[in-house]
Order: structure tokens, then C-alpha cells, then sequence
């Protein structure tokens, strides 16, 4: 084969391949930062004029089971999961339901949190988001943890810590001794952010994120729960000599603990570019929307996060690590030597909504049996032989047939968790809604 004969093959082929030529040269550049570091696995993620115009994915989302990355993988976010306890925030006070970011804190906390080392100091709303509650990360107390199911309660954790006679209380080491206003990063801060959004809303927190955020952004590999995830598609974390840590967890959950794939941070990443909106789903008005956290970054055991979104270039880079990689400076470096051949051309709209119908049903998007459970769910309104599905989170069908005449579904056979279900009629389907069981 002659050097023209060649030449002109590999034109050829650079023409009839779907994939750009600088999205190849991305990908070739960041396989060979893979291969040369310890790193197991990576999802990259470009966004440039609110669409996700670059996705790469690289090792393995678990070695042992040799599952590789891919669009579907969920990881750890560290602590670029404290962005949407921050926007939980936002929105609650964007909704009226909480007042002021000013507000004290024990205006709406059923226990009262004194600073030891000034009583009188009022911890506001907007100390704790800003780190400058003089709450202090006490590790001894932050134990690591097998399962969510290992956790105490989020409420109970939280006053057992910050309240004298709890029984993880001591005021030297749960708080700083320069008292509130001076800046201490604090992730019990960003978990009493939470349970703030959690009593102020009368909604467990990671059900309020779920309802405000993860299913109006169609973030379907999602949760802060890993039950409800599929656990074949979470990345494992990865020491670097690359044994696996296992999957773990925490109380002080919503300072770190969302587990989400590169997709529906993309879409998380679009909405904060849109101040609050991705597409016609508006999270919050703008004006809220404007202090939506635009850069993140996590650290964990066995993960590294990048969630970097600049509103003024309208550039956003997401970056998911199953490992503790120190050099996330040097990802972003590789990304910006390609980042200006990327074009957007017109975003993808939201597809997970499914409602092709509507009808008189009044049910809320979620359900809450409260306890002690209640084994029956009625649905409202007035229907001809409907049909009806329950799904799990996963997706698999848990039961199928008509629905009662009284609109009565006996529940009691399920497990606490989150399910869906449809409603047909004639073959349209009415209603699709999720709802929460719990124990």
C-alpha cells in the first residue's frame, strides 16, 4: 500500500466516523492519563451553551466484576453533593418556606443549637452555608459505616452531636473555640443545612432533593440512598494500590453521600447554567437561581469530583473518579486544550417525563404512608377499567391488573422504597407518579 493509498484510507475513515476528531483526541489524551495513573475508572463530561457536548468514559467502574465505565455508572460525589443541599436551601426560601437566608437557625430547628463558646451568638442560615457556624467536624464522630441502614436518623444523629447530653456531645472538639462568624469548613454544617430543608419542608431530605431536583432534571441514576440504586452501576471505590474499599456511608448525609452518574450531572450542571432551569423545568426563579454553587469539588475515600460550571463562558466540565486523585488540576488542563473545538448545536430535551395523558387525579407526585404503615393506597378520581403497573426504582414490574372500584391497591406486600406507578386507560396511559413507602 502506497503512502497516497493510506493517506487517503485513514481521511476515510476520520470522515464516515460519528465521533469528532478533537473528541478522539480528548479521548486518546485521557485513556493515556488512565493508563499511566492509578486511576480505575473516570467519566468526563464537556457542557458548552446548555448542552453536554463531550462524555467520555474510561477503566473500570469495578475491577473485580470487570463492569467498565459507562453512561449508567453512579459515583460517590463527596462533597459536591453539599451544591444541592445548598440549592435545597435556595429553593425553599425561593418557595416561602423558609423566610431569609438570615433567618436563626433555631427558628426552625426543634432543638436549639448554642455555640459553647458564646451562647448569645446567633447561628443564621446563611452562617451555616457559608462555613461560619463554628460547627467543627468532629471525625471521631463521623464514623465510616457499612450501609445506610447502619446510619442514625439524620434529626437524632444531629442533636445527639450538637446538643450537651447527647451522646456524641463535647463542646471542645463539636465546635471551634473562635466561636460563630470565623470560616471553618464544616460538613455537620451542611448536614444541619439538611435537616433544616428536611423540618422546615415536614419531607425527609433526600425525598425533598428526589422531588425538587433529581426528577425534574430526569437524574434517574441518582440518590443519596444506594438501595435505590441499581448496585451493579455504582463505581467502586479504589485505594491506589487498587484494592476495593466497598461502598459505605454515613449519618451526616447530606454533606456528601449523592451518588450520581455524568449524565445527570450534566443535567444539573445545564440548570445551574440556566440559573435554575434546564429546559422548561424551572427548579427556581433566576434571581434565586444566580447562588446555585456553580463550582464544586469532592474528596473521599476512593473518589475524586470536579463539578466546575463558569456562567459568564457558559463552559461547564463535570469530572467522576473512582479513586483518590490528587492531580484533578491536570485533568482539567487536558480538557482545555480541546474545549474551544467543541460546537453545541440545539440542547436534547428532557425525555423522562412520560404523562401523554391528563385527568382529574389529585394525587401529590409523592405519596408518604406514614407510620405506622398504611397497607392501602387510594387514588383519586373517576376511572373506566383502568390498568395499572407498580415498578420498582430499578424498574422491574411488582405488580400488575385492574385497578379496584373502591381505587384501593393493597400495598402491604411492599418493601419501604420508592416505586412508580402507571395508570392506563384504553391503552393511554393517565398518570405516572412515584411513590414512597416507608417503615
Amino acid at each position: 500500500m502506497n503512502t497516497i493509498t493510506k493517506t487517503f484510507l485513514i481521511l476515510l475513515l476520520v470522515l464516515l466516523s460519528n465521533t469528532p476528531i478533537s473528541a478522539q483526541s480528548l479521548d486518546t489524551d485521557l485513556q493515556q492519563l488512565v493508563d499511566d495513573t492509578a486511576i480505575p475508572g473516570m467519566a468526563v463530561g464537556i457542557i458548552k451553551d446548555k448542552e453536554l457536548v463531550y462524555e467520555g468514559y474510561f477503566g473500570m467502574a469495578n475491577i473485580q466484576s470487570q463492569t467498565p465505565v459507562s453512561e449508567e455508572t453512579s459515583f460517590m460525589l463527596a462533597s459536591v453533593s453539599k451544591g444541592f443541599t445548598h440549592a435545597a436551601i435556595l429553593i425553599s426560601v425561593d418557595e416561602g418556606i423558609i423566610q431569609s437566608l438570615n433567618d436563626p437557625i433555631n427558628d426552625y430547628l426543634p432543638f436549639e443549637v448554642k455555640h459553647p463558646a458564646n451562647s448569645n451568638a446567633v447561628i443564621t442560615i446563611y452562617d451555616l452555608m457559608g462555613h461560619t457556624s463554628g460547627i467543627r467536624d468532629n471525625w471521631d464522630e463521623m464514623p465510616y459505616l457499612q450501609s445506610d441502614d447502619d446510619c442514625t436518623p439524620l434529626g437524632e444523629y444531629l442533636e445527639n452531636y450538637l446538643m450537651p447530653g447527647g451522646n456524641i456531645f463535647d463542646a471542645s472538639l463539636n465546635y471551634w473555640s473562635d466561636g460563630v462568624g470565623n470560616n471553618h469548613y464544616s460538613n455537620i454544617g451542611y448536614a444541619l443545612l439538611g435537616y433544616i430543608v428536611e423540618v422546615a419542608n415536614e419531607m425527609d431530605f433526600s425525598v425533598y432533593i428526589r422531588q425538587k431536583i433529581l426528577d425534574p432534571l430526569c437524574m434517574n441514576n441518582s440518590s443519596f440512598f444506594i438501595d435505590d440504586l441499581d448496585l451493579s452501576k455504582i463505581a467502586m471505590p479504589y485505594d491506589g494500590a487498587g484494592n476495593p474499599l466497598g461502598h459505605f456511608s454515613y449519618s451526616d448525609y447530606p454533606s456528601g453521600r449523592l451518588r450520581a452518574s455524568l449524565r445527570d450531572m450534566a443535567n444539573y450542571g445545564i440548570a445551574i447554567m440556566g440559573l435554575g432551569t434546564m429546559d422548561s423545568v424551572a427548579l427556581l426563579s433566576p434571581n434565586w437561581g444566580t447562588l446555585i454553587l456553580a463550582n464544586t469539588a469532592g474528596g473521599d475515600q476512593g473518589v475524586a469530583t470536579s463539578c466546575s460550571m463558569d456562567k459568564d463562558s457558559g463552559i461547564g466540565v463535570i469530572i467522576l473518579v473512582n479513586y483518590a486523585y490528587s492531580d484533578m488540576p491536570g485533568i482539567h488542563g487536558i480538557i482545555q486544550t480541546y474545549i474551544d473545538d467543541f460546537i453545541a448545536e440545539s440542547p436534547d430535551e428532557l425525555t423522562c417525563h412520560t404523562i401523554t395523558g391528563t385527568n382529574d387525579l389529585t394525587v401529590s407526585q409523592f405519596n408518604f404512608l406514614p407510620i405506622p404503615v398504611v397497607n392501602k393506597l387510594t387514588i383519586e378520581g373517576s376511572f373506566n377499567e383502568a390498568q395499572v403497573i407498580i415498578h420498582n426504582i430499578s424498574g422491574a414490574i411488582i405488580w400488575q391488573g385492574e385497578l379496584p372500584s373502591s381505587n384501593e391497591l393493597e400495598i402491604d406486600y411492599l418493601q419501604s422504597g420508592i416505586y412508580t406507578l402507571s395508570l392506563s386507560e384504553n391503552g393511554l396511559v393517565k398518570h405516572h407518579e412515584r411513590f414512597v413507602k416507608v417503615r
